[in-house]
């Protein structure tokens, strides 16, 4: 039986991109795909771009920027189907929101890596 992260993201390829596993899962689940906008912190690879346009969707935005050259084949196919390729920079509001999420979650994670006897001295 699927655990419940299994269920959530599908048990089926682990090893996929998320872009995949996305299209994957909207066709399971009976979501339709066209005309629908991505939005992702990396420009999509190759095989992400082919699934997604695929599935209809019609705008790929990005926070990262797509400078590299590996990156035309993607935008040129986009370009040709009539798609968006949207490099959207995150605001400053969004980097300071991930700064705080990361010291937070990097002083969670050193809270949890203590021994259970520090802990509970820390709780005393």
């Amino acid at each position: 039986k699927n655990t419940p992260l299994q269920q959530l993201i599908g048990s089926r390829a682990s090893t996929l991109h998320a872009e995949v596993m996305l299209v994957a899962r909207c066709a399971r689940e009976g979501i339709p795909t066209e005309g629908a906008w991505l939005f992702c912190v990396r420009p999509p690879c190759w095989e992400c771009v082919k699934a997604l346009l695929m599935a209809g969707v019609s705008r790929i935005v990005f926070q990262e920027p797509d400078s590299q050259a590996s990156f035309a084949r993607q935008r040129e196919v986009v370009a040709t189907t009539g798609a968006e390729w949207t490099h959207l920079p995150a605001s400053s509001a969004r980097l300071k929101y991930l700064q705080d999420f990361k010291v937070s979650t990097d002083t969670f994670l050193a809270s949890s890596q203590r021994s259970p006897e520090t802990n509970e001295e820390n709780n005393s």
